[in-house]
């Protein structure tokens, strides 16, 4: 499967035209229903569905269940855990100079 270029690496093709279409959609100020996404992209709802986890998974977005168009697209990948966004050398040489760790 053909992968998605610039800033939404690591994502596939069908996986970024969704998030395309999502943040347009908010940035209207609402978001789209299952049955518009699946229009748009010419996909059932379980392949919609399918699209939908695998971008939370990679935290570009963030779902509230049991709620209809809860749906939050991320200016970037959102992470858990903060300290994902530093490099791993940084983190040690902070623990260094203050003493936690040898």
């Amino acid at each position: 499967m053909k992968r998605a270029p610039g800033s939404y690496a690591g994502l596939t093709v069908r996986q970024a035209d969704l998030l395309s279409f999502l943040r347009h959609r908010q940035n209207a100020g609402f978001t789209p229903s299952y049955d518009e996404m699946a229009e748009h992209l010419g996909l059932c709802k379980s392949g919609i569905h399918r699209l939908l986890s695998g971008l939370q998974a990679r935290g570009y977005i963030e779902r509230g269940y049991g709620m209809a168009r809860s749906v939050r697209v991320f200016d970037e990948p959102y992470r858990k855990n903060p300290l994902e966004r530093f490099p791993t050398e940084a983190l040690t040489a902070e623990l260094q100079r203050r003493g936690v760790a040898a």
